[in-house]
């Protein structure tokens, strides 16, 4: 994939979930962290974050399709047990 492949891409999620992302608190520290590394040029630890940020990704979305695929088709639970 391209670099403007992938700028393409992230302007068009900005301008459809932008102010969904935007609500996402980050916890206390994270932007001070990024600011930090691209101060000092760090660009190895922006990539692994980004890495580690697509892995978690996929895995969320897998999790979700195998929860989706383990649902009655028929749309019924079934009887709930105690």
């Amino acid at each position: 994939m391209s670099k403007d492949l992938i700028g393409a891409f992230i302007r068009q999620v900005r301008e459809q979930h932008g102010a969904q992302i935007d609500a996402i608190n980050l916890p206390e520290g994270v932007e001070a962290f990024i600011r930090e590394c691209l101060e000092t040029g760090d660009q190895d630890t922006l990539v692994f974050m980004l890495k580690l940020s697509h892995m978690m990704g996929l895995q969320t979305g897998y999790a979700a399709r195998a929860a989706e695929e383990a649902l009655p088709k028929d749309g019924s639970w079934g009887t709930i047990k105690a």
